[in-house]
């Protein structure tokens, strides 16, 4: 589950889980402000003579881009993690933003090394 796995880690994903679901409410309720909106919705009021509207295409885009970029870097904090065991932590808010980082360890530079030589061999 993409959105429970980023509660958990970085900044950087718990701020993208936020903004998937933020958009994703925004989208679904067709409302800009979707914060401001504490109104709960009667499902079965909603099912019975009523049609629902599909969202606004905008939206709707906004939502999949938000969700995508999301699923993109906890994949890429998910292989970060398995690449560079015990080290990926201390690395992996700068490589999620930044794309690089800087290592400032022996035992970093080590498991970077061992990444390197691993990624030659295949």
């Amino acid at each position: 589950d993409i959105i429970a796995d980023a509660g958990g880690g970085p900044a950087y994903l718990r701020v993208l889980r936020d903004r998937a679901i933020s958009a994703a409410v925004t989208a679904f309720r067709g409302r800009k402000d979707a914060a401001a909106d504490e109104e709960e919705v009667d499902a079965e009021a909603a099912l019975v003579g009523e049609v629902a509207e599909f969202p606004d295409e905008d939206l709707l885009q906004s939502a999949i881009a938000a969700l995508e970029a999301l699923e993109s870097a906890t994949r890429l904090a998910s292989s970060l993690r398995a690449k560079l065991p015990g080290q990926a932590e201390a690395l992996l808010e700068e490589l999620l933003t930044e794309g690089e980082a800087d290592v400032t360890s022996n035992l970093q530079r080590c498991a970077v090394e061992r990444l390197f030589e691993k990624s030659g061999v295949l």
